[in-house]
Parts: structure tokens; sequence; C-alpha cells
């Protein structure tokens, strides 16, 4: 919704209930968690920490108390917690988010899955680990562009941080979102 207020802004139709809109459902996510069935994907463990509607403690104690059920020591993060996969897309999204955090064991993530790197630079999506194989034999774009973003976030790149940062106003209860 962010996203899309950006753009309205800068075609001179604003649409401030877009960024309201987007803070109230910051405010359900954080609060009201009931509201949202349950799924095992890992995803749904660090999605509210990338976008902001977790923050602070809450963030570090939702973090903590997952991590051992999505992520596999020295391979990556586990799409779904019941599975014995891990994927680079899952993997670099939570690195980005650890990154954004300040959080030192990105890095340490995004070496986890170098094993998923092929010879020409790409990237497979996945690696089941209970049968050794590279799992879905594929290289997605949408794997590519985590690891680019973690990696950047890594960095401190000024075009992260202003993309993602500033979504940290909306779990504070503000509805005024900086869009330039």
């Amino acid at each position: 919704m962010l996203c899309a207020a950006a753009i309205a802004k800068r075609v001179n139709s604003p649409r401030p209930q877009w960024i309201s809109a987007a803070a109230d459902l910051a405010t359900v996510i954080r609060t009201r968690p009931e509201l949202f069935a349950a799924k095992p994907h890992s995803m749904d463990w660090y999605y509210p920490i990338l976008c902001a509607a977790i923050t602070g403690s809450e963030a570090a104690q939702r973090l903590s108390r997952d991590w051992d059920r999505f992520v596999v020591p020295g391979l990556g993060v586990r799409c779904v917690f019941d599975q014995p996969w891990v994927t680079g897309g899952e993997t670099a999204e939570l690195a980005l988010t650890l990154a954004l955090q300040g959080d030192a064991r990105a890095r340490q993530l995004l070496t986890d899955i170098e094993v998923l790197r092929h010879s020409d630079g790409s990237y497979w999506t996945g690696y089941q680990f209970a049968n050794h194989v590279i799992w879905p034999e594929e290289r997605t774009t949408w794997t590519a562009g985590a690891i680019l973003l973690a990696t950047a976030a890594l960095s401190d790149d000024p075009a992260v941080n202003a993309t993602f940062k500033p979504l940290s106003l909306l779990s504070q209860g503000k509805n005024s979102y900086p869009i330039e």
C-alpha cells in the first residue's frame, strides 16, 4: 500500500487513506495475531518484522522463539518448518530482516546459502537436505532479488534503507509515512 501511495503522490493523485490503511494493518498484525490463520511458512514468522509491524524487543522475542524451528545451521531457512528443505529466497529475506535490525546473524545466513550458488553466479531455489539434493531444480529471479537486497542491506545501502526503514513509523502508530 505504501509503494502504491508513493506512486499516486508522484502522479499528483495522493491517496492518504492508503497510508492510513497500511498503519491500521500494521496495528492488527501486531495486536491481533489470532485473526490470521496459522501456517507452517517461515515468511509468516519474519515478514511482520521485515515490514516493521513488529519492532524492538517484541521483534527480537519473535525471532528467538521460532529460530530453531526454521533456521537450519549451516544451510539456511526452511520454507516450511515441517519439511526438510531450505530456500535461498527465504534465507535471504530473513537475512534482509536481520540486517535492517542490525543483527549480525544476517551475514552468516548469506554465507550459508552459498551452497545454492550455481557456477554461473545464479542461485538454486532450494536444497532438500534429507536427500542431499538441489530441489526444486530452478533458479528464480525472486531468489536472486532477495539475495541482492540482503547483500545491499548488509552494506547499509541508502536505497534499501530508504525503502525499508521508514516503515517503522507505522509500528509507532503514525499515519504519516514520509513519501517523497
